[in-house]
């Protein structure tokens, strides 16, 4: 995805295959805001916006219309506190761009990425049997 614009601090990128334009939120950068979780300094913005663009391109899309993505195998931390997925919400006027953040079962039980979501990952060969398991007991 390509970089459009500013939007305050925040970066806007796209256009996605979908004819989405996705928002890296500043507040997700530094703790502007108590309890938001932040992306490791080692994620890009640009590629915060290419694994919403992946998550979508690959419908990886559970029963609420919200996106997730996980690296190949786990391998990457995403967040500042280890948080291996990301959970990029649905949008409530679809005209808007999509935004998203880190999150891990582990910490925030209310973000365990659902099983549905991790066999979809399984089956697409972007994380093992094992790592759906260990989402799935939400011991990641």
């Amino acid at each position: 995805m390509k970089f459009l614009r500013n939007d305050g601090l925040d970066h806007v990128f796209g256009i996605t295959m979908a004819s989405t334009e996705y928002k890296s939120m500043e507040y997700h950068r530094r703790p502007i805001i108590a309890d938001k979780t932040l992306w490791q300094s080692g994620v890009s913005r640009l590629e915060e916006s290419q694994f919403f663009e992946e998550a979508e391109d690959n419908v990886w899309t559970d029963a609420r219309g919200n996106h997730w993505w996980a690296s190949k195998n786990l391998q990457r931390d995403l967040g500042s506190e280890g948080e291996l997925c990301a959970f990029f919400p649905k949008r409530s006027n679809p005209g808007d761009p999509a935004h998203g953040y880190p999150v891990t079962g582990h910490r925030h039980a209310k973000r365990a990425m659902p099983k549905d979501i991790a066999l979809k990952l399984e089956k697409a060969q972007q994380i093992r049997e094992v790592d759906r398991i260990r989402l799935k007991g939400r011991k990641l």
